[in-house]
């Protein structure tokens, strides 16, 4: 199947849009931590903000039997759909490599999970398990800079220009492949 890239959520964008997708991201992860606390049982606290900027922790969720996990919360963004089918529109997610300070990016901060939405679950992936996959198939290379196209950057670097994040995407598919666990959204 033949993807079409959405390069423009990763170009410069207004305050505006910003502030919106703040308020899009903070409804979804409220909705997620009371889905979790209310199906899983246990508490869910927000990190203060040192944690959140230089670690990338968002929660620590003390579990039923009291095991405290740390987790990033990634809302669905739309980075990709299929060319020819528009039901898909969640088949690829950004991990941040580089932070746009140029500090390390999310998948290198110290939450023991990153939680990714989908369009019909939550993902909960060791971040440790998606940083050895980042080592093995993203390709070490210069970041490819300022696409003026859809160029595929799947497993590859990107950087937008002028700026000192770099990004890289990967499928879905690969995601649920290397999750500890799926949990699937309530059906309305």
């Amino acid at each position: 199947m033949r993807y079409q890239l959405n390069l423009k959520n990763m170009r410069g964008v207004t305050q505006d849009k910003k502030d919106a997708d703040y308020k899009k991201g903070q409804l979804a992860a409220d909705e997620f931590v009371a889905f979790t606390e209310k199906e899983y049982g246990g508490k869910f606290k927000q990190s203060d903000k040192n944690s959140d900027m230089f670690d990338h922790i968002d929660y620590e969720y003390v579990t039923p039997n009291g095991k405290v996990v740390t987790l990033d919360f990634k809302s669905q963004k739309y980075v990709a759909k299929p060319v020819d089918d528009d039901s898909e529109e969640d088949a690829f997610n950004i991990v941040e490599l580089t932070a746009v300070d140029g500090s390390k990016g999310w998948v290198f901060g110290k939450a023991d999970y990153i939680c990714f939405e989908t369009s019909d679950s939550w993902l909960w992936v060791p971040r440790t398990k998606l940083v050895d996959f980042i080592k093995v198939y993203v390709k070490d290379e210069e970041p490819m800079i300022g696409l003026k196209c859809s160029t595929d950057i799947y497993l590859r670097r990107y950087q937008r220009v002028g700026r000192k994040d770099v990004i890289t995407v990967v499928k879905k598919e690969e995601l649920i492949n290397l999750s500890a666990k799926i949990v699937k959204k309530p059906q309305l």
